[in-house]
């Protein structure tokens, strides 16, 4: 018998835990797994959504390459800065 759990001790794949012991701790881990992958999924589908219309416009219409290529790490490293 466990007094003290921890998350490591818990193995949700495991019958024990999943369906007897710690059944709703596994039942919402898998839905905020599910949830997280939807969020973490948003930066990407951005990022499909507007590769088009910038590249065409911003790029292909208005020229600048070499511009953008050297500002596009320099607003990369500065957006991890702040986040950071």
């Amino acid at each position: 018998v466990h007094t003290h759990l921890s998350t490591l001790d818990i193995d949700c794949t495991d019958a024990f835990w999943s369906e007897a012991c710690t059944r709703n701790y596994c039942d919402k881990q898998e839905t905020v797994t599910q949830q997280a992958g939807i969020l973490m999924a948003i930066p990407f589908i951005v990022t499909v959504a507007t590769t088009f219309v910038f590249g065409h416009f911003g790029v292909d219409r208005a020229g600048l390459r070499a511009e953008m290529v050297t500002c596009a790490p320099v607003l990369l490293v500065t957006a991890h800065a702040i986040i950071l």
